[in-house]
C-alpha cells in the first residue's frame, strides 16, 4: 500500500475516534443530567447552597393596653346607726313582691331581696338587726332567714327552712333571737309551733280542732299572743309558750285577729271588723278589758299593726290612698301618717 495511502487511512481512523468520543462524551453527560432530574420529586423543598444562611423572622412581643380594666362594681353600703328604729316590709314596686329595709330617722331605705318573680310576704327583723325571716309563696309557703351582716341591705347568705314538709306562715323573732315562732299546717289545720333557727327543732304550742294563727311574743318570751278561730269565729287569745294557761281575751261574733304585745307588756294591738265591714285597729289591755279604738278612717282598711320597740308608735298598713301604703300612729291614737306613697301595695311592716 501506498505510504499516502496509509497516512490517510491513520488519519481517517483518528478521526473517527475523536468525533466517537466526543459523541459519547456529550450523551453521557444528558444521562447523568436526565437522571438527577429523574430522582428530585417535583414537590421537594430547594436546598440553598452551603454558603446561604437564613435570617429568621423576629416574634412580636405583644404591646400591653393602656387602658386599665374596669373592675368590678360593689356597692358600699353604711350601716344603719344603731339607735335609729328601723323597719322591715314589703313592696311590689319593682314587679315582684320583694322586702324593703327603711330608716324612720333619716327616710332612707334599701330593697333586700332580689327574688325575682317569688312572692315573698311577712318579714320579721330579729332584735339584733342581723337577720329578717320571711314567707315565700311560691307554691307551697315557706320560711326563708336572710342575713344582712352589719351593712343592713347587702344580704350575705340565706337558708330555707323547710323543717316540717308542709306550709308555714306568719313568722316572729323571740326578743331575745333565740327562737321563732310561726304556724303551720303540719296536722291538717293551722297551729302555733316555735323553731330554734340554728337546730330547727319544732315545738308544737296550740292544738286547736281549728285555725291558730299569727303569734306575737310577750316582752319577756314567756307567752304568746296570736288569733284564734273558736266556733268559726277569729278571736284574741293568750297562751303559755310551754301550750299551757290558755286564755281567751275577745268573744264576739265579728273577725278580731293580728295582734301584737306592747313592748311594756301591758296592752295588745290588733284588728278587728266590731264596728264596721272593715278593718280598723284597736288596743286592749292584756287581761281584754279597756278596749279602744284606734284608727277611724270612713272607707280605708288599716290591718296588721306592729308596735315600735319604744313603745310610741305603732306601724300599720292602711289603702286610704287607693292602694295599701305604710303607715304609722302613736300609741294613744294621734299624728298619724303615711310612711309609703306608691302606686303599688306596701304591706306587712314589722319593726
Amino acid at each position: 500500500m501506498p505510504k499516502r495511502l496509509v497516512l490517510f487511512t491513520g488519519l481517517s481512523i483518528w478521526l473517527v475516534l475523536v468525533l466517537v468520543g466526543l459523541d459519547f462524551a456529550t450523551t453521557t453527560q444528558i444521562a447523568f443530567m436526565n437522571a438527577a432530574q429523574q430522582i428530585t420529586p417535583a414537590n421537594s423543598l430547594t436546598v440553598l447552597p452551603p454558603t446561604s444562611t437564613i435570617t429568621p423572622t423576629p416574634s412580636i412581643t405583644p404591646i400591653p393596653p393602656t387602658s386599665t380594666p374596669t373592675p368590678t362594681w360593689t356597692p358600699t353600703l353604711t350601716p344603719f346607726p344603731e339607735d335609729h328604729q328601723l323597719f322591715v316590709y314589703v313592696s311590689d314596686r319593682s314587679g315582684y313582691r320583694e322586702i324593703y329595709l327603711h330608716d324612720l330617722d333619716t327616710g332612707v331605705e334599701r330593697q333586700l331581696t332580689s327574688n325575682f318573680g317569688l312572692s315573698l310576704d311577712a318579714p320579721s327583723l330579729s332584735p339584733d338587726r342581723a337577720w329578717v325571716v320571711y314567707e315565700e309563696l311560691l307554691h307551697e309557703s315557706f320560711l326563708v332567714m336572710t342575713n344582712m351582716s352589719a351593712t343592713y341591705g347587702q344580704p350575705l347568705s340565706w337558708e330555707v327552712i323547710d323543717f316540717l314538709e308542709y306550709s308555714q306562715w306568719g313568722p316572729a323573732w323571740s326578743p331575745d333571737g333565740t327562737q321563732i315562732a310561726l304556724h303551720s299546717d303540719q296536722y291538717g289545720n293551722s297551729d302555733i309551733f316555735i323553731m330554734n333557727p340554728e337546730t330547727y327543732e319544732v315545738v308544737q304550742v296550740t292544738t286547736n280542732s281549728e285555725a291558730d294563727a299569727y303569734a306575737a311574743w310577750s316582752p319577756d318570751g314567756t307567752q304568746l299572743v296570736y288569733q284564734c278561730s273558736i266556733n268559726d269565729g277569729r278571736e284574741i287569745c293568750i297562751i303559755d309558750v310551754t301550750g299551757n294557761n290558755l286564755i281567751q281575751l275577745t268573744n264576739n261574733d265579728r273577725f278580731d285577729g293580728l295582734p301584737d304585745w306592747s313592748p311594756d307588756g301591758t296592752q295588745i294591738v290588733f284588728a278587728s271588723t266590731r264596728d264596721e265591714e272593715k278593718e280598723e285597729l284597736y288596743v286592749m289591755n292584756v287581761d281584754g278589758s279597756n278596749v279602744r279604738r284606734l284608727t277611724n278612717l270612713p272607707t280605708s282598711v288599716e290591718t296588721d299593726p306592729k308596735w315600735s320597740p319604744d313603745g310610741e308608735y305603732i306601724l300599720f298598713e292602711s289603702n286610704a290612698g287607693g292602694d295599701f301604703e305604710i303607715c304609722m300612729i302613736r300609741a294613744d291614737g294621734g299624728n298619724l301618717e303615711c310612711l309609703t306613697d306608691n302606686h303599688v301595695d306596701d304591706r306587712s311592716p314589722d319593726w
